[in-house]
């Protein structure tokens, strides 16, 4: 019945690298990206530590934590 919008994609020309911003939007998306790997680093950190102390404890609550933790290791790259 409605047709779906197609993607709109815009690809990066030789004029969009030339303008003055681009290196300060590069800066962003680099200092975005290592944000985020700093952020999951930490995550799987955590998240190996409550799994080794619960496995180790026999503690149920910690292997929550762990599994908290992976998945929020996970969807710090999905946002």
């Amino acid at each position: 019945m409605f047709a779906a919008a197609a993607p709109v994609v815009h690809k990066i020309t030789e004029a969009d690298l030339n303008r003055p911003d681009a290196s300060k939007l590069g800066m962003q998306l680099s200092q975005a990206v290592v944000g985020k790997a700093v952020l999951s680093m930490l995550f799987a950190t955590m998240a190996f530590y409550y799994l080794h102390t619960g496995r180790r404890h026999n503690d149920p609550g910690r292997l929550v934590w762990a599994a908290a933790f992976g998945i929020l290791t996970v969807l710090v790259w999905c946002v």
